[in-house]
C-alpha cells in the first residue's frame, strides 16, 4: 500500500501543476477584464490546488496548521484581489473578511 510520503508519479504532479498554472492565468485575466467574481472563484481554486499540491508532495500533514498568511505569494494574491475589488467596497469587505477567516463559514 502506498504511503503518503512515497514519491508520486511525475505525470500526476505535472498535471496538477498545469491546472494550477491555468487557474493562476484565469485570476490574471479576470483581473485585467475587471471581473471580480471570476477572479475570486479562480483564486479559491488556486488556494485549493496549492493545498492539494502540498499534501501530495508530503509538505503538508493532515491536521497540521499552516500559516498561509505568512506566505509572500498569499500576500501578493490577497493584494491583487483587494485591488481588483476596490470599485466594489461591499464585495471587497466580504473578501477581506473571508481571507482573514479559517474558511469554516465560507458558504455563508
Amino acid at each position: 500500500m502506498p504511503q503518503p510520503t512515497d514519491p508520486l508519479p511525475l505525470d500526476l504532479v505535472a498535471e496538477l501543476d498545469a491546472v494550477f498554472r491555468v487557474c493562476r492565468a484565469i485570476v490574471d485575466e479576470a483581473a485585467e477584464s475587471h471581473n471580480p467574481k471570476l477572479a475570486l472563484l479562480a483564486a479559491a481554486r488556486v488556494a485549493t490546488l496549492a493545498e492539494l499540491s502540498a499534501k501530495l508532495r508530503g509538505e503538508l500533514r493532515e491536521g497540521a496548521q499552516v500559516a498561509i498568511h505568512m506566505n509572500p505569494e498569499f500576500h501578493a494574491l490577497q493584494s491583487r484581489l483587494l485591488s481588483i475589488l476596490a470599485p466594489h467596497p461591499e464585495l471587497r469587505g466580504q473578501v477581506a473578511r473571508a481571507l482573514l477567516t479559517d474558511g469554516s463559514d465560507a458558504d455563508r
